[in-house]
């Protein structure tokens, strides 16, 4: 009986996940996210890193968001609001909006319920509060898309990456928030007063 031979693993790449759903949309100028980290940073919600959030996970989190999204198109058609791109052949899912020279980019907006909905892949444990500050950034970004919409009823889905941090589970929750009557123009009303603030000191 001869030997038998295997091949072997030849290591082709090595490095950062490529670009390959890249935000096609995103008009250049101010947006709302950029106004939104400052704001939590200086809050302190999180601590700033000396720079951006490595490339990878930001790749990474844009593929979970586009595919979550497409899927849920997909499953419930003509309930999500759809725009044809002809120059790269797709259906988008989300929408481009601008408000008071601010640009805002929708994950989803549900037609049925005219609700917003936003797609979230993080590190950060499923066991903290979704009415606490760990969550503040992207209740005041759905909010923020909210008014820019008129909608009433804003919803985040998060994928976290390590759950719990107890167990090996990938936990995902979708939160659902119904305004009451101010909020939302009291949200709008803080980004832009700070939108003016890094205006002043030429953050923006």
């Amino acid at each position: 009986m001869g030997l038998i031979t295997t091949s072997t693993s030849t290591l082709i790449y090595s490095g950062p996940i490529p670009d390959l759903l890249p935000m096609t949309d995103r008009a250049p100028g101010i947006h709302i996210s950029h106004i939104i980290h400052d704001l939590a940073l200086r809050l302190g919600y999180y601590k700033d890193n000396g720079g951006d959030m490595p490339w990878s996970k930001m790749a990474l989190g844009s593929a979970l968001e586009h595919a979550i999204a497409m899927r849920l198109m997909l499953h419930e058609p003509g309930r999500y609001y759809r725009e044809w791109d002809d120059e790269h052949g797709y259906w988008k899912n989300g929408m481009a909006l601008e408000r008071d020279g601010v640009h805002m980019n929708l994950d989803l907006l549900d037609l049925h319920d005219w609700a917003v909905e936003d797609v979230k892949l993080t590190w950060l444990s499923s066991s903290h509060d979704p009415d606490g500050p760990k969550f503040n950034k992207w209740w005041w970004q759905v909010m923020g898309y909210s008014y820019g919409v008129g909608a009433e009823i804003g919803r985040i889905r998060v994928g976290h990456v390590r759950g719990d941090y107890k167990n090996n589970e990938v936990d995902y929750h979708v939160w659902e928030r119904r305004f009451v009557p101010g909020e939302l123009e009291r949200n709008w009303t803080m980004l832009m007063k700070h939108k003016q603030i890094m205006e002043k000191e030429g953050k923006l």
